[in-house]
């Protein structure tokens, strides 16, 4: 695609549902680029061309021409932030069942300083463990509150 050619680029007509739709996102989304797409989407429907569009809602003409093309080829769904499933987990069950273990352990019993666990301590000490190689105390949480587990640390 040739995002920076001259020629004139145009939604495409709308229907009364993407119309409606694009018209509630505006006063409903709590997206601000929701918002925004929608409102690039309507006023290119009611003739605007990309160099006005450009300086009324500050994108580039090429980020213009990538929402236009996106609603031209995807439909209403462009205007939605995509999901994104983040890294992958690294954790095997085993690891996960170790800190769990862990937690129900004093960690007096272990040679440490402190009568009560908490998601700092477990981290640096699951990290002494060899249990992880690494590992965030808001991993940690994630695990204990998946296992049920975090009221007690």
């Amino acid at each position: 695609m040739n995002y920076g050619s001259n020629k004139k680029l145009f939604i495409r007509k709308l229907t009364a549902e993407e119309n409606n739709e694009l018209r509630k996102a505006i006063k409903t989304s709590t997206s601000s680029k929701t918002i925004r797409y929608a409102q690039v989407i309507l006023a290119s429907s009611e003739g605007m061309d990309s160099k006005k569009l450009s300086e009324t809602y500050h994108y580039s003409q090429h980020n213009i021409a990538v929402i236009i093309n996106a609603f031209n080829n995807e439909g209403i769904q462009c205007i939605y932030p995509k999901k994104h499933t983040g890294r992958p987990t690294t954790r095997t069950d085993n690891q996960k069942t170790q800190l769990i273990e862990l937690t129900k352990v004093s960690p007096r019993t272990l040679g440490y300083p402190f009568n009560s666990w908490t998601l700092h301590r477990l981290k640096t000490v699951a990290i002494e463990q060899k249990i992880f190689e690494e590992i965030s105390h808001m991993s940690v949480k994630r695990i204990l509150d998946a296992a049920g587990e975090f009221e007690d640390v």
